[in-house]
């Protein structure tokens, strides 16, 4: 009997010495440091001719070099239209979109009758987008707006932003769609259907200089068309989205300056973009503009006075909201 109480005691004390070494390696687990999850965001922008798709590259740039927390990839896509639809699906998380295109989507008209997309958030303005009426001088007689009826008129592709607004702006010249054959063709395909006398003209929406322009410039002879005051005041009267606007020459080098109108290029994102990102975005764009300017003439334009042009305050994301307040403030 007293063996049996030796052995018993000599078993409790190996496993108590055993429990105490082993214990912490099952007990105590090692303690694990977390980073920051990384934002992964897809951009949508536009027609890699276009102005969206190089400025939206060199933001896209920024944003994941000088963030560890932030990464960007960008998509060409057909513009405003699409990137808005892509938006209300989340299949993207940022866009770039024309301001008409985006206070249509907001309020349910145009292409979004009946289906407004009120979570729709504008995270600031970027640039003027000029209306560029270009056709090949050679091989037509179009010298006015008015003189694009009976002719092959590019609009841009099918419900894009692009052609939205060219439809709405010749329907507004009282050019409606059985005065031409209009043409739904992107700013890569249009390029080579006029260089092949596919289509006399083409209506380009984008930020100046536009590679199209230059690149059709560069492949025939081209022209602007003017549009004169009194069409001008009429045009902005019933479109107040538009603004007149005038391409010196020194942007295409076409011999003279020409007159025409413009909308506001907005970035644009979901409310559900968190705050913090959102104000980080902005901050990040103001912090690099000099970079940015290097890389794409359009954002000259960018600045805290033109943030909020063309667009309706109310539909401003929160977060974006707060740096730009603060941004004002610093400068006064």
């Amino acid at each position: 009997m007293r063996n049996n109480n030796f052995i018993k005691i000599i078993l409790s004390f190996i496993v108590i010495v055993f429990s105490s070494v082993l214990f912490p390696l099952y007990a105590e687990e090692p303690e694990i440091k977390i980073e920051k999850i990384i934002d992964f965001l897809a951009f949508g922008t536009g027609s890699t001719t276009g102005t969206y798709f190089p400025l939206g590259n060199a933001f896209a740039h920024v944003w994941t070099q000088k963030s560890k927390q932030i990464n960007v990839m960008t998509h060409s896509t057909n513009g405003s239209y699409e990137n808005i639809e892509l938006l209300r699906n989340h299949e993207i998380n940022l866009a770039i979109a024309q301001s008409d295109t985006v206070t249509a989507a907001l309020t349910g008209k145009g292409k979004f009758e009946g289906q407004p997309y009120k979570d729709l958030r504008v995270l600031m303005a970027l640039y003027p987008e000029v209306i560029q009426i270009v056709v090949a001088s050679e091989t037509t007689n179009i010298n006015s707006v008015e003189d694009l009826k009976g002719h092959r008129v590019n609009v841009g592709p099918a419900n894009s932003g692009n052609a939205l607004t060219a439809i709405e702006l010749l329907e507004t010249l009282n050019i409606n769609s059985e005065d031409y054959t209009m043409v739904n063709l992107s700013y890569d395909e249009v390029i080579q259907a006029m260089e092949k006398n596919e289509c006399d003209a083409t209506i380009i929406i984008a930020g100046v200089p536009t590679k199209a322009v230059m690149e059709l410039k560069k492949r025939l002879p081209i022209k602007i068309i003017n549009i004169d005051l009194q069409t001008t005041i009429s045009t902005t009267s019933k479109l107040p989205y538009l603004s007149s606007f005038t391409l010196s020459d020194d942007i295409y080098g076409l011999g003279k300056t020409i007159n025409t109108l413009a909308v506001m290029a907005l970035l644009v994102s979901n409310k559900d973009l968190k705050d913090e990102l959102a104000y980080d975005l902005i901050k990040m764009i103001f912090e690099n503009i000099d970079y940015l300017k290097i890389i794409h003439e359009r954002a000259r334009d960018i600045s805290i006075k033109n943030a909020l042009k063309g667009l309706n305050e109310l539909y401003l994301h929160t977060g974006a909201a707060k740096y730009l307040n603060e941004a004002k403030q610093e400068s006064k």
